[in-house]
C-alpha cells in the first residue's frame, strides 16, 4: 500500500553482464554484481474496481446458470415423471368413481407405460366381470319366466337399430348393452 491505496511494485535489480564490463571495468564492476535497479509502481485502484465488477458478473452468471439448469431439470422431471404419474392418478380416480371406459395412455417406453397397460388390463377384467354378473342375473330372471323369455335380446335389437338410425357413435355400444340388460 502506498498512501493508503493498493499498488503493485516491482523492483528489478540491474546485474552487471559481460557486455557492461567493456565500459565499466575500470570502475571496479565485476560480472554478476548488482549495481542499482529499476522500480515500477502501478496503482491498483482501477484493477481492484475491475476485479470487483468481474466478481459481480461471475456471481450473476453463476446464478443464471443455476437457474437454467434447475429449470431444465424441472421441465424434464415434469415431462418424464410428474405428468405420467398425474395422468395415472386421474385414471385411477375415474375408475374408482365407476367410469370403466377411461383408459390410461402413457407412451414413455418405461415402467409408467407398463403400469398404464396393467391398469387398463385390470379395468377390462373388472368391467368384464361386472358385465358377466349382470348378464348372468338377467339370464336367470329371463329363464325363470316363459312370458319374458327372449325379451332382452329383442330390446337389444331395437335399441341398436334406433341408435344406428340416430347416428349415435358405435363406441357407446357397451353402455347401451348394459342399459338393455338392466332395464
Amino acid at each position: 500500500e502506498e498512501t493508503g491505496k493498493p499498488v503493485y511494485r516491482r523492483i528489478i535489480p540491474l546485474r552487471v553482464e559481460e557486455t557492461c564490463l567493456g565500459c565499466h571495468r575500470d570502475q571496479g564492476y565485476r560480472e554478476g554484481d548488482v549495481r542499482g535497479g529499476i522500480s515500477v509502481t502501478i496503482p491498483l485502484d482501477d484493477v481492484m474496481a475491475a476485479i470487483s465488477r468481474t466478481r459481480v458478473r461471475l456471481i450473476a452468471a453463476g446464478m443464471c446458470i443455476v437457474t437454467l439448469v434447475a429449470s431444465a431439470l424441472y421441465f424434464i422431471v415434469r415431462r418424464l415423471v410428474l405428468n405420467p404419474v398425474d395422468h395415472l392418478r386421474h385414471v385411477t380416480e375415474n375408475i374408482d368413481a365407476g367410469q370403466y371406459d377411461v383408459r390410461a395412455s402413457v407412451h414413455s417406453g418405461d415402467e409408467f407405460e407398463d403400469l398404464a397397460t396393467s391398469i387398463n388390463r385390470m379395468t377390462q377384467r373388472v368391467r368384464s366381470g361386472y358385465e358377466g354378473a349382470v348378464k348372468s342375473l338377467a339370464a336367470a330372471i329371463d329363464a325363470r319366466d316363459p312370458y319374458t323369455r327372449g325379451h332382452i335380446d329383442r330390446v337389444a335389437r331395437y335399441t341398436f337399430a334406433v341408435a344406428r338410425e340416430l347416428g349415435w357413435p358405435h363406441e357407446e355400444r357397451n353402455k347401451w348393452k348394459m342399459g338393455v340388460v338392466l332395464h
